[in-house]
């Protein structure tokens, strides 16, 4: 029997070895010594140093023995203890290893089993994709043979359509040559035409079909018996587009639009309308741009100038030429028009959509749902406004000699301009119940001004230029010389001459005309307040006339020329904002008028005005009675009214001795004078009104001459309003 070791009992016998010290990780073997000799040189004697270490290290090496037997002697024990248990164990890991061996052959056999089965899976799936397959090809060749049989059957119908072509072809051309009447013989023709393009509507749409069934079967043009007709197909197509495309160009032609429909219905069913009808704009497009670089190309050497020479025949050329070119160009908005009105008629049967909106790109027919009516003719009248836009801008620019000349002659391109809106609006709008080319005539027009505002602009700047120069030529720069009454007369015909040639029946122009007039008299104004003479000198009238005097009269006299020629004019205005303009400028200029010799009307008034005071000291009862007939201020009142007459007033005149041609301006100033005169002495009389009545009739005799001298000297008295003098020598009598 093996002997049971008490591990217990053989840790006690390793005294006091602390086997704990062993089992830890981070066990320190030098910490462990040290102290382990430390704490016997606490417990030893009083040995030597030496033999002391010697001592103490022998005694820890013979205890660690005696551990390391004890340990040992315990570890043999607990073996023998437990050998049992420990057998036990290494034939359940002998058990494991057979378990695990059996199981890698059961593993080995569900393997082989799986790759069986998915041999046996794999097979009918092969074999029905196989079966698949050959379906698909089976189908897409039946597919296949029924679009060749549709293919060959449209093909059949093609080839009996265009026998019916062909045969309405060869009556045309029997029709040319037979005999009859020439209205028997158009009338056949026109009969034979429709019907012809009747049947290639049909063709069309057949060749349409076909068309669809090879794009819609790619391999279609792979078999043989289809590509034999692919060739004939493709040149029944271009015979049809060349037979419709001669029908459109005979519209041009014979301005005969009852045949476009038909024509238009074969495009529309070989699905081409859209592009046919772009080309047709483009080649209008096209056209119009030839015809207008042909209007401003004149010949090399060529000079613009006046109406009166060569240069002015230039000019004119240029306007003909522009005016071709607007005709040339209605020729081409009247020829879209009508297409665009049979487009309008003309309906998709399927849809219900009108040919014109099949015209209009998927992407744009959003925008053009409101204005599609007119959407062929406002694209070309854009495409219109915007090439001569750009020509008429580079011609600006670039060509000083056409710039110069339309610039002089803008008047004449402005009519011809409106005159061409007019035309199309009157060519375009004869027919009831059709939609006009555009849809506001008069905003195209002011569009198609715009082209050509540029020159607009110059030529209201040269007429200001004009209008400028003639009021240097009246008032020249830094100089105090007064304008004659021939360069007045020059300068206001001058200021005619523009607004004559601005006068056009729309009066577009006039506007700006007059208010170039209106710049040139403000600085008339200007200029005439820096040659009006200043000083004491112009309240002196007891004398002569003073050469200031004279001066301040002439500049009066010449700017009522001005002044009385362009309220004329002012009256004949239409326009409320041209008229204020010109009327405030006036105003301006007579207040300059006025100004100028309202001193000398001041200074005659109280010239008067001291001789009437001097009535007071008359004793009008003494000349009554015959005892005096000397009458002091009653002379001398009448001698300076003479003398106003003689030395002042007689030269306000304007190219004339008669008054009636007189400075209307200053003739307001000589009846409120004459007027003044009177009232003041109607005051004084009424304050030395005698009583006795050879007194009372001397004074109305006096009063008789003031008032017939008045009249005489000043103006006539039937203009003036002199209630009190009339009163008082009423009173008189």
């Amino acid at each position: 029997m093996v002997k049971t070791v008490d591990v217990d009992d053989v840790l006690r016998r390793t005294g006091d070895l602390d086997i704990e010290a062993f089992k830890g990780k981070s066990f320190d073997v030098t910490g462990y010594v040290s102290q382990a000799l430390k704490s016997q040189r606490g417990n030893a004697g009083s040995s030597s140093s030496g033999q002391k270490n010697t001592t103490t290290a022998s005694q820890e090496v013979r205890r660690l023995d005696q551990g390391i037997e004890a340990l040992s002697e315990a570890l043999k024990g607990e073996i023998v203890s437990k050998f049992d248990s420990l057998i036990t164990q290494v034939a359940c890991v002998d058990e494991t290893g057979s378990i695990i061996a059996s199981v890698k052959e059961e593993v080995n056999e569900i393997h082989q089993t799986t790759k069986q089965l998915t041999t046996k899976v794999r097979e009918p799936q092969r074999r029905l994709k196989q079966l698949a397959k050959q379906l698909r090809s089976t189908r897409n060749a039946l597919k296949l043979v029924v679009h060749v049989s549709t293919y060959l059957k449209l093909v059949k119908k093609l080839k009996f359509q265009m026998e019916k072509v062909k045969s309405f072809t060869s009556s045309a051309s029997k029709g040319e040559n037979g005999q009859g009447g020439h209205d028997t013989k158009s009338n056949q023709e026109q009969q034979v035409r429709v019907s012809m393009l009747g049947e290639l509507a049909k063709t069309a749409k057949l060749l349409k079909e076909l068309r669809a069934c090879q794009l819609g079967e790619e391999s279609l043009a792979r078999v043989t018996v289809v590509a034999n007709h692919v060739v004939w197909v493709d040149e029944t197509w271009k015979t049809v587009s060349v037979f419709a495309k001669q029908a459109l160009k005979e519209r041009v032609e014979t301005a005969n639009y009852g045949n476009v429909g038909l024509s238009f219905q074969v495009y529309f069913n070989l699905g081409e309308l859209g592009q046919v009808v772009e080309e047709i704009l483009a080649q209008h497009r096209a056209n119009i741009t030839e015809y207008l670089e042909l209007a401003l190309k004149l010949k090399p050497g060529t000079k613009f100038g006046g109406d009166t020479s060569k240069g002015g025949q230039a000019s004119h050329v240029l306007i003909q030429n522009l005016d071709r070119f607007l005709k040339q160009t209605l020729a081409c908005m009247v020829d879209v028009w009508q297409m665009q009105r049979v487009l309008s008629n003309k309906f998709d049967p399927v849809t219900n959509a009108s040919f014109l909106e099949a015209c209009i790109p998927k992407s744009q027919q959003q925008g053009h749902v409101t204005g599609q009516t007119h959407l062929l003719t406002v694209n070309l009248w854009n495409a219109i406004c915007a090439t001569l836009s750009g020509r008429m801008a580079t011609a600006f620019y670039k060509s000083i000699s056409l710039k110069n000349a339309l610039v002089s002659h803008y008047p004449e391109l402005s009519r011809t301009l409106r005159s061409f809106v007019d035309l199309l609006q009157k060519e375009t709008s004869r027919t009831n119940g059709v939609a006009s080319a555009l849809p506001n005539y008069k905003a195209a027009t002011n569009q198609l001004l715009r082209c050509v505002e540029t020159y607009q602009n110059a030529f209201q700047g040269a007429s200001l230029n004009q209008m400028i120069e003639a009021v240097n030529i009246l008032f020249t720069p830094n100089s105090r010389s007064l304008p004659t009454s021939s360069d007045m007369n020059r300068s206001i015909k001058c200021f005619l001459l523009e607004i004559q040639r601005c006068t056009t029946e729309s009066g577009d122009l006039i506007p700006a005309c007059i208010a170039n007039v209106a710049k040139a008299v403000r600085m008339m104004k200007e200029r005439g307040e820096l040659l009006m003479a200043n000083g004491a000198e112009l309240e002196r009238v007891s004398g002569a006339c003073s050469t200031q005097q004279q001066r301040n009269i002439a500049l009066c006299c010449r700017i009522q020329e001005v002044y009385t020629t362009l309220g004329l004019l002012l009256n004949k205005l239409d326009e409320a904002n041209s008229k204020e303009l010109l009327s405030n400028a006036l105003e301006a200029l007579k207040e300059v008028s006025l100004e100028a010799v309202a001193p000398i009307f001041r200074s005659m008034l109280e010239m008067l005005e001291d001789s009437i005071v001097h009535i007071k000291e008359e004793n009008f009862t003494k000349r009554g009675d015959g005892s005096s007939d000397m009458s002091i201020y009653l002379s001398d009142l009448l001698m300076k009214i003479s003398h106003c007459r003689t030395e002042y007033l007689s030269k306000f005149k304007v190219g004339s001795s008669s008054r009636s041609v007189s400075n209307e301006m200053v003739n307001s100033m000589i009846k409120k004078l004459a007027a003044r005169v009177l009232g003041i002495y109607a005051k004084y009389a009424e304050q030395v009104k005698p009583e006795d009545l050879p007194g009372r009739k001397c004074l109305a005799s006096d009063m008789k001459q003031i008032e017939s001298a008045i009249g005489n000297a000043f103006c006539p008295l039937e203009s003036l309003e002199y209630s009190e003098f009339k009163q008082v020598y009423q009173d008189l009598e």
